[in-house]
C-alpha cells in the first residue's frame, strides 16, 4: 500500500470509529492553530476534510494541505 492509500485508510477508520483527534493546522498567514474534533467526511478528489470541532461546537472545512499534524487525542 502506498502512503496516500495508507492515509486514506486511516482517515476512513477514524470516521467510522468517531475517534477524537488533535490537529495542528497551518493557516494562510503562517499562523498555527490547534483543534480537537471528529472527522465527519473526507473527499479525496477535493482534498478536503469536514471536521466537527468539539471545543467550539462548529463544523470546519479543512484542506489536507493545511494539516501539519493529526493524531488521536490523549484523554
Amino acid at each position: 500500500m502506498n502512503v496516500v492509500g495508507y492515509i486514506e485508510k486511516q482517515i476512513n477508520e477514524w470516521i467510522v470509529s468517531g475517534v477524537l483527534l488533535s490537529l495542528k493546522i497551518l493557516k494562510q498567514r503562517g499562523e498555527s492553530m490547534s483543534m480537537h474534533g471528529r472527522i465527519l467526511s473526507y473527499e479525496p478528489s477535493l482534498g478536503t476534510i469536514l471536521l466537527y470541532e468539539d471545543d467550539r461546537k462548529k463544523v470546519e472545512n479543512i484542506t489536507i494541505y493545511e494539516i501539519e499534524n493529526m493524531e488521536p487525542a490523549l484523554r
